[in-house]
């Protein structure tokens, strides 16, 4: 398969629907469960194109868990899959045809998310109104977490990725969706339609851009700044850059992970399903 990846709110959903308007086949939903009823419409109103597999295709969620089917890498070579950055890196190898992901600037996603929240937040009020809001990790952490686990499992594994910044893909839709296009007929081995994706590309759709914020300590947000930079730039992360980055891993990376076993252990004792991160955890004890 080929994955379209990032954090939420980088802009997946807007690949999906430049793939969509290609007439690349993809899979998931425009709007899946009900997110086209209620407030999360406003965070795409152009559709999310989400699936099972946005968890990553692994055996938490292959076979289903509901159905039993099973899916092989060979069924699915051409097809498209949003599948957030920790499902890339649960995704067993053998259905990773390509990866495109985006990488937001990390205060415009730091807003963006709290607005994803805040609209979560309402559809559950209406929905569930006895469910309680789940624990979340703070943003400027979760985008730290997420973009160098996935530049970590590339260069781990190797497999081809396709990387720029969000902002890029909007002030260039014809660079950028043509060389992710470029790179999905090259795996797949057929053609699809440039133009109408490049179309399906709305910069303004963009609802966040910050300046300034609190989230982490300035010497801190100076390393997620030179991140950004070298992925806009395009250039080799090595060298100073490299050390720097994994140093702040390093530091960063307890917060990460108190954070998230505590929250899977509430999720496990209120009952709710294990997170994919639990299953995977619990597999290999």
């Amino acid at each position: 398969m080929f994955l379209v990846s990032g954090t939420k709110r980088s802009g997946t959903s807007m690949w999906m629907q430049a793939f969509v308007a290609a007439n690349v086949e993809v899979i998931g939903q425009a709007f899946p469960k009900r997110w086209g009823d209620g407030a999360l419409r406003e965070a795409n109103p152009d559709g999310f194109y989400e699936s099972i597999y946005r968890d990553g295709v692994f055996f938490g969620t292959n076979p289903h868990p509901d159905t039993g089917e099973y899916v092989r890498p060979e069924a699915t070579r051409d097809r498209v899959v949003k599948v957030f950055v920790p499902g890339v890196v649960r995704t067993e190898l053998g259905f990773i045809g390509g990866v495109v992901a985006n990488v937001r600037r990390w205060r415009d996603y730091e807003a963006s998310v709290a607005r994803l929240w805040a609209l979560e937040d309402r559809q559950r009020a209406t929905e569930s109104p006895d469910e309680p809001a789940p624990p979340r990790l703070p943003g400027a952490l979760e985008w730290w977490a997420e973009n160098f686990s996935l530049l970590r499992d590339h260069n781990q594994r190797g497999y081809p990725l396709v990387i720029q910044t969000y902002e890029q893909v909007l002030a260039q839709p014809e660079r950028y969706v043509r060389r992710a296009l470029a790179a999905w007929c090259e795996h797949s081995g057929r053609s699809c339609d440039v133009e109408a994706a490049v179309a399906a590309i709305k910069p303004a759709a963009r609802t966040q851009s910050v300046a300034q914020s609190e989230g982490v300590e300035p010497r801190i947000a100076q390393v997620f700044d030179d991140l950004y930079d070298a992925i806009e730039r395009g250039i080799t992360i090595d060298g100073a850059l490299l050390r720097t980055l994994v140093a702040t891993q390093r530091e960063l990376y307890p917060q990460v992970t108190e954070f998230k076993v505590q929250r899977a252990r509430r999720m496990v004792e209120s009952g709710g399903p294990p997170p994919p991160a639990f299953l995977l955890a619990a597999s290999m004890s």
